[in-house]
């Protein structure tokens, strides 16, 4: 009794361990991991170092270089993607690693880079340097906060009542702030009055100083032990400013600031600012934590912006999602089940225009099984749903369903041929075992290489696909050899061509007529065996020369609701300019009945929003 024969023979056994993971396939399917695509580390990073006060000069002769001398001695850095930033005050390196550096490995070599970091000689007073991996990571939630009336102070009190609101989900990762401003008081000190009440400037700085720090104000004696006590000197308002006195006249009056200087508070010149339309905007972006669903997480933010804006927000506080990761996985996971459920329906159609409705069921219901226990396996193995697991299984749903028809059509014929249907059930997978094993395998190979040949995020990113369609295809084998012959011996008791009770001459189906019309053409191809290889040769030859002329790229470009426009200036440009330029572009495209929403980054760049987007490092 060979193992096909067996497992007909127990088959509570072999249907009792089906319809378990069948249950498990289908609690993956509702609780698995969801994302976009798959996590990929970015292999990109910034070195930032301050040395606040120096010129650029200072900072490119001082720091920069030494820098870039010690990134330059690892072989793992790409040097023709890596560029220095030398500003006043600052110094800003982007770096990438050379394409097939392991993904793994990335971590170790950030730390082990910013250890020598640590120890280069630097200027006295210089900050850093710093590397940061982490400012590429993917978002899953962007989030507008916008105003035409309030102040940006306004709109940063929103926007932290908003963040600490969404801190308090569990699966939150990190939350960053885009186009906040940054406040400052601005004194305009009045000469005339200077001069009049004789104070000087130096005389002016060395007050407010003195005042706005924290000072050692003495000690409390608390049980014998002296404990230090500070207050704060650090002003809070315009008006505790305007009151500081910074002078006494020789009759015992005071100056204060405000009898020589006026005092306004207001915001720096902007570097980088968010709007959309006319409004004034700030920005949250939300990260997942990693292997949690995206849907699910999507459900708990939007529940959770919606309790924080219904009790705290006014009706003149915009809150808007310009992006949603969680949006884009539920469409294309409905996208997939919608394209798996029209696979489906095909093929009853199909097979039912060829064969009975009961050998359509039984491929019907093979596919499905094949597909569920597919995921509870994914989920064991912490493979998520994404864009390329999903690509994975539908690439192979073609292939899953041909091997179950493929063990009914060899169970029918055995019927026809007189064969008793138990027996029939086991010798039609067992004679097929070999030459179905034989084609998984192949296809199963195929496409292992892809984790060999691609390395660096290319290979991170298609890491899943092949593990996919291996796991689909070892399913699908297992379920058409030890399922389908069962479900065969259940519904199907009779062959097609089986003898009538009446003596009828059997009518021809549609079947019939296309085998007998391939019978004629394999006789004709024989018959005319160097005309029939002539085609096949001048078919490979033509396959070959039309791929030459086809464009080809290694992914497809990918169906978005979302996309990014990026506009570069010259170098020098005042944000003035850029946002001039960029309001012109908006006005260009804005009236597209497509288009529900435009956000610009003016000065800076979006976050990354997709995986193989590269924002401008900030």
């Amino acid at each position: 009794m060979n193992l096909v024969e067996l497992s007909m023979k127990y088959r509570q056994v072999s249907f009792t361990i089906m319809f378990i993971l069948l249950a498990v396939g289908i609690y993956a399917l509702l609780t698995m991991p969801r994302s976009e695509d798959p996590e990929v580390k970015s292999n990109q990073a910034l070195v930032v170092a301050f040395y606040p006060g120096a010129s650029a000069e200072v900072v490119e002769e001082h720091v920069t270089r030494k820098i870039e001398d010690y990134l330059f001695t690892f072989k793992e850095i790409r040097r023709s993607k890596t560029y220095t930033t030398s500003e006043k005050g600052r110094v800003v390196v982007n770096l990438e690693l050379i394409a097939n550096f392991p993904s793994e490995d990335r971590e170790t070599f950030w730390n082990k880079l910013q250890r020598g970091l640590n120890t280069l000689q630097m200027p006295q007073g210089v900050i850093g340097p710093i590397l940061n991996s982490e400012f590429g990571e993917t978002v899953a939630l962007m989030l507008a906060i916008s105003s035409k009336r309030h102040s940006y102070a306004e709109l940063e009190d929103y926007l932290d009542k908003m963040r600490d609101g969404l801190k308090t989900i569990p699966d939150v990762a990190r939350i960053q702030s885009y186009g906040v401003q940054q406040e400052r008081i601005t004194i305009n000190l009045d000469s005339k009055k200077m001069a009049r009440y004789q104070v000087g400037l130096n005389q002016i700085a060395q007050s407010l100083q003195q005042q706005n720090q924290v000072q050692n104000s003495g000690d409390i004696n608390a049980g014998g032990a002296d404990i230090p006590l500070f207050t704060e000197g650090l002003y809070a308002t315009e008006d505790q400013i305007a009151e500081q006195i910074v002078d006494y006249r020789p009759d015992g009056s005071t100056v204060r600031l405000k009898d020589i200087a006026s005092i306004a508070r207001g915001y720096q010149d902007p570097e980088q600012f968010i709007k959309a339309g006319e409004s004034k905007v700030l920005m949250l972006a939300v990260e997942m934590q990693p292997g949690k669903n995206i849907v699910k997480f999507g459900e708990a933010l939007e529940e959770k912006i919606a309790e924080i804006q219904a009790a705290h927000f006014p009706s003149d506080i915009g809150v808007e999602q310009i992006y949603s990761q969680p949006h884009a996985v539920d469409h294309a996971i409905s996208h997939f089940m919608k394209e798996f459920a029209i696979a489906i329906v095909a093929v009853i159609m199909i097979v039912m225009m060829l064969l009975p409705f009961r050998m359509a069921t039984i491929s019907a219901i093979a596919s499905p099984v094949s597909i569920f226990i597919t995921l509870a396996i994914l989920n064991v193995l912490g493979i998520g749903l994404h864009s390329v697991s999903l690509a994975g299984m539908i690439v192979v749903l073609g292939m899953v369903v041909d091997d179950a028809i493929i063990i009914v059509d060899n169970y029918i014929e055995k019927l026809d041929e007189g064969m008793r249907p138990w027996e029939a059930a086991w010798k039609s997978a067992t004679q097929l075992f070999i030459p179905v094993l034989t084609a998984t395998l192949t296809i199963i190979f195929a496409f292992l290489p892809m984790n060999l040949m691609l390395k660096g995020i290319m290979g991170d990113y298609i890491e899943t696909m092949p593990y996919t369609v291996a796991i689909a295809l070892t399913t699908s084998f297992m379920v058409a050899i030890f399922i389908t012959p069962y479900l065969c011996y259940l519904f199907i008791k009779k062959g097609l061509h089986h003898p009538k009770p009446d003596d009828k001459k059997p009518r021809r189906s549609f079947l019939d007529r296309i085998q007998s019309g391939y019978d004629r053409l394999v006789e004709l191809a024989f018959k005319h065996k160097f005309v029939t290889m002539g085609f096949g040769v001048l078919a490979i030859i033509g396959g070959f020369l039309a791929m030459g002329q086809v464009a080809q790229e290694f992914s497809p470009k990918l169906e978005r609701t979302v996309f990014n426009l990026e506009v570069w200036m010259p170098e020098g440009t005042t944000v003035e300019q850029t946002e001039k330029v960029v309001d012109a572009v908006v006005a260009r495209i804005e009236d597209d009945e497509r288009i529900e929403n435009i956000s610009s980054f003016i000065g800076t760049s979006s976050p990354r929003f997709f995986v193989t987007y590269a924002p401008e490092p900030p």
